[in-house]
């Protein structure tokens, strides 16, 4: 079976190899090795290309593992980064890979810029990577759809992604990219927005993701809702399954930052679904959000223990305390992250 390249469908493609459908471990990697070596050229093109990009996207697995542990060696672990750099690289070049595979391999190139860079492992319960627009290769916004923010926000919005074609929600930093980018074409193409429309996202790992700058306006609340309104957006479908404790803790500290920035009351904390007849954020997170608001950390508490932090997660371009963008930031605990998710 081949992936048509303008469609995405399935089409009949000469036989499969026989390294199809394996699970992967390094007997599966060599054995891709030694066919595209030996007898890919008797394949069709399409596995050809694949080939290439299941060999690199298991040598970035087995990087990734390794990336955690602090015994790896670090000159095995760069030569197999690397050798899955220019497989990825070899796939985009290839005329003969369709779209979906040219994808793949770009995703691929993300996360190993990322893993290099120590963001794409670094444990969320201790950092939280502020991962910048350039990071996820967001496109760039259109100034002419967007409205400028008129006056200090007053009010945070809570919501998720819900399913996004594609997106397993694995915590991936490739997924995650996915999501992201999927999000925002769908906002600019079909909902003709000038930029995905959350000015924040958090993925399942605790990373936070850089959104819509803060100096426009929110396209996430629907109409008026959006004036003075910052948009803050977990990926996942929580509708059925709670965030992961990840991503709680992310969340906290940015509404703990955003918060003290802007002197947002915790009451001015909402779902979604309380602003409009959605079921956004999911049921679990919606019960979180409500919980937050009756039982979080007063602003005289964030203040308190901010003083005692030692740096906090803002976008440059939002705020004068802000870090660079880009820079992997220690998040401290500023109150329990043991809220129950319902």
């Amino acid at each position: 079976m081949r992936e048509n390249s303008s469609s995405g469908t399935l089409a009949s493609a000469r036989g499969a190899p026989s390294w199809v459908g394996q699970p992967l471990d390094w007997g599966k990697l060599e054995t891709i090795d030694r066919w595209l070596e030996r007898d890919a050229q008797r394949y069709d093109d399409y596995w050809r290309v694949q080939g290439e990009l299941v060999l690199s996207e298991g040598r970035l697995t087995f990087s990734r593992q390794e990336n955690s542990s602090p015994s790896a060696p670090s000159r095995t672990w760069m030569a197999r980064l690397q050798s899955a750099r220019a497989g990825f690289q070899k796939v985009i070049a290839d005329a003969d890979a369709n779209d979906i595979q040219v994808r793949r391999a770009q995703l691929g190139l993300v996360e190993i810029d990322d893993l290099r860079d120590g963001l794409a492992q670094a444990p969320a319960d201790r950092q939280s990577p502020y991962l910048s627009r350039a990071q996820w290769r967001a496109l760039p916004p259109i100034p002419s759809r967007l409205n400028p923010t008129l006056g200090s926000y007053d009010r945070i919005t809570i919501h998720h992604t819900a399913e996004v074609p594609g997106a397993r929600f694995d915590g991936t930093l490739r997924d995650s990219v996915l999501a992201l980018q999927k999000a925002q074409s769908t906002h600019m193409t079909v909902r003709d927005f000038g930029d995905i429309g959350y000015h924040i996202l958090i993925d399942p790992a605790g990373r936070v993701f850089e959104g819509r700058d803060l100096k426009y306006q929110g396209a996430h609340a629907g109409g008026a809702n959006n004036v003075r309104n910052i948009g803050v957006c977990l990926i996942g479908d929580f509708e059925s399954q709670p965030p992961s404790a990840q991503a709680i803790a992310a969340l906290e500290s940015v509404l703990a930052d955003l918060r003290l920035e802007y002197r947002i009351q915790r009451t001015r904390i909402v779902g979604h679904g309380e602003l409009k007849n959605t079921v956004c954020p999911g049921t679990s997170l919606a019960n979180w959000t409500r919980n937050y608001r009756r039982s979080g950390p007063v602003l005289s508490q964030l203040a308190s223990s901010s003083t005692s932090a030692d740096s906090s997660i803002m976008p440059a371009s939002s705020s004068p305390r802000g870090v660079a963008i880009g820079t992997t930031v220690a998040v401290p605990s500023r109150y329990p992250t043991s809220s129950t998710v319902r």
